[in-house]
């Protein structure tokens, strides 16, 4: 539950992918260039605090006693289903007027954010198989 709360407040790939979206559907070769350069500073910048947070303690860290980590790791068909729907409910919620701006951001962060960071932390604990399981998640 942590890891949602902290998502919410950070959502640094919000804008970026609304950009690249929003590049891609004008044509605009430049928007799109400018929205993937800082998405992929915002994916690196989930990582790299994951693991940053992780390295210093990481010899007392083992990921596979800890489930919130481990179901990060093994995307299945619901995970894809999950996607689907906030990607869905971020659509709706910018289409219309009368609801929050704040719920397409934290449908992506809910969504985005914690797999990335636990890579960062599988990354820090040498678990680079599970941190690419987590990868593929996001």
């Amino acid at each position: 539950m942590a890891a949602v709360i902290g998502a919410m407040i950070i959502a640094p790939l919000m804008m970026p992918i609304m950009g690249l979206a929003f590049g891609i559907s004008i044509g605009d070769s430049r928007a799109m260039k400018d929205s993937l350069l800082v998405s992929l500073g915002g994916i690196l910048a989930a990582i790299i605090v994951g693991f940053l947070l992780t390295f210093p303690v990481a010899i007392f860290v083992h990921p596979q006693s800890i489930d919130q980590i481990m179901i990060r790791t093994s995307p299945k068909l619901l995970d894809l289903l999950a996607a689907l729907v906030t990607g869905l409910a971020g659509a709706f919620a910018m289409s219309r007027k009368d609801v929050s701006d704040t719920l397409p951001g934290v449908a992506i962060a809910i969504s985005l954010v914690p797999p990335l960071s636990n890579t960062g932390i599988l990354l820090a604990t040498s678990n680079f198989s599970l941190a690419m399981g987590s990868f593929l998640l996001f």
